[in-house]
């Protein structure tokens, strides 16, 4: 499906990449602030050093205005990128229903192929736009987040690097099959249909982001009080447990819902 939308990106490609960098330094920029803050506490309040305590707010300042000015430019470069693909493709589009004969229009149905010349293309349009930001801020907010980690903890910090990101997979696996048998799609008319209207998939990538925003931002909070190793630690053992509980409730619960919906 990549593949195949890929040439309509033509002429915003740069756009996209832009957007995305914006996005992914926007995140980096807003882990970065607890960080300094912190840096004023443990070193310019605690040796009283005014000109140092100075020279951070103002480092900070200089951070939250670019990561305000990156994330206005990431949701800019998003609407431009997102609108001109769906231009690219509702007119591919347009072209081939130009091509097709009057049994190839009677077989789609002309309310079916308005349909797939509007709400298809904004649907697809929006995924762009939404992935430009939420799919890159959540991998970019971890990563960041994990590497802090292991600047401030070495040792056992290197195990949790390889450990949470593949528990954090786990869990997002077994929540999306959950999703999927809560709010099943069920009304369709054709092969499509099931696909284009499910939510689950934008309720999955929300809640990870949402869950990767959270291990990054109660590092600071109370991570380094506990130290990274332990901080890490603490958030392994509680995704393995989601994800352990949710595969328990998919064996029984789940099941028997499956068999339900069946």
């Amino acid at each position: 499906m990549i593949r195949k939308l890929a040439p309509y990106t033509k002429g915003y490609r740069i756009w996209i990449i832009l957007g995305v960098l914006c996005s992914a330094g926007e995140a980096v920029l807003e882990l970065l602030l607890p960080k300094a803050m912190s840096q004023i506490v443990d070193v310019g309040i605690a040796n009283g050093d005014k000109e140092y305590i100075l020279a951070m707010g103002l480092k900070m300042i200089l951070m939250a205005l670019a990561s305000l000015v990156m994330g206005v430019g990431a949701a800019a470069l998003a609407a431009r990128a997102g609108m001109g693909f769906g231009a690219n493709v509702r007119a591919a589009e347009y072209a081939q229903v130009q091509r097709f004969s009057f049994a190839n229009i009677e077989h789609f149905s002309t309310a079916s192929l308005i349909t797939r010349l509007t709400n298809d293309v904004s649907s697809v349009q929006m995924t762009l736009m939404m992935g430009m930001r939420m799919l890159v801020r959540a991998p970019v907010m971890l990563i960041t987040a994990l590497v802090m980690a292991l600047t401030i903890g070495l040792q056992l910090s290197q195990v949790f690097l390889v450990v949470l990101p593949l528990l954090f997979v786990w869990l997002s696996a077994e929540f999306g099959l959950l999703m999927d048998l809560k709010r099943p799609n069920l009304v369709w008319t054709n092969e499509i249909t099931v696909i284009k209207q499910r939510i689950t998939v934008l309720l999955v990538m929300l809640a990870g982001w949402l869950y990767a925003a959270a291990i990054a931002a109660l590092y600071f909070v109370v991570g380094a009080d506990m130290g990274a190793a332990w901080y890490l630690l603490a958030w392994s053992v509680l995704t393995a447990t989601l994800a352990v509980l949710l595969r328990r409730w998919l064996h029984r619960s789940g099941s028997r819902l499956l068999g339900r919906l069946a």
